[in-house]
């Protein structure tokens, strides 16, 4: 039997508004992980954006999605 759900609509964008809010946590943590701050505070991360450089890329480290 199917179920009736008599306020689809709210229950729509409730889960919408979670899913908006786990992406941009996940952006944070992403950005915190391997973003150009993190890069540059450990001698590895260091080696890591030279290396990036060297090869000639256009991003070195990650970075937040510009819209």
């Amino acid at each position: 039997m199917a179920r009736c759900y008599k306020d689809i609509g709210n229950l729509s964008s409730l889960l919408y508004n979670a899913a908006v809010m786990l992406g941009k946590t996940r952006w944070r943590r992403r950005l915190r992980r391997h973003g150009f701050l993190a890069r540059s505070k450990s001698k590895t991360g260091r080696k890591v954006l030279k290396r990036r450089r060297a090869q000639g890329r256009k991003r070195i480290a990650v970075q937040k999605k510009l819209k």
